[in-house]
Parts: C-alpha cells; structure tokens; sequence
C-alpha cells in the first residue's frame, strides 16, 4: 500500500487541480449571491457549460480565443466570464 500523502502534498495536488481544470475550481472555491441573496458555490449551467467546453476547444486547438457573446439575459453568461477572468488571473 502507498504511504499517504502529507498534508503539503494534498494541498500542492488541489492546487494544480485548480490550476488545470477550471470548473473544478470554480465549483469548490468560486461562490455566487443568489437572487435570493444566499452565498451559493459557482454550479455551470448548461449554457455555461457549452461555453466552457467551445473555449476549451479553442484553446486545445492552439487558436487565440475571441468569442462574441450575443446573450439574452438570466443566461449566465456575465457570471462565467467573471469566474473564468478571476480564475486566469488568480491561477
């Protein structure tokens, strides 16, 4: 059996997780105020979700990432590029 790893390490693990994987951190770390005004983790809805995974395959495929966003409002879409901006600057 492995030696379990020390706290350190877990710690250094979770933060390359973060790093890495924007939605992971956005999920465990990123927090929102509700309309109802409770503190709430950042949970992608599907739009949000369909919007991360089309950056994503920009970024995979080397291209600059410049999107257009044409949204109705109550999408989300203001939410996920202010989580994605701070995640970049902070990771």
């Amino acid at each position: 059996m492995p030696e379990p790893l020390s706290l350190s390490e877990q710690f250094e693990q979770v933060v390359r997780q973060v790093q890495n994987d924007f939605v992971y951190g956005a999920e465990r770390f990123i927090k929102i105020k509700t309309k109802d005004e409770r503190i709430v983790p950042l949970t992608l809805n599907p739009v949000q979700r369909r919007l991360h995974a089309e950056i994503q395959k920009v970024y995979a495929e080397k291209r600059r990432p410049w999107f257009l966003l044409l949204k109705a409002r109550q999408m989300g879409m203001s939410t996920y590029t202010e989580a994605r901006s701070y995640w970049r600057m902070a990771y």
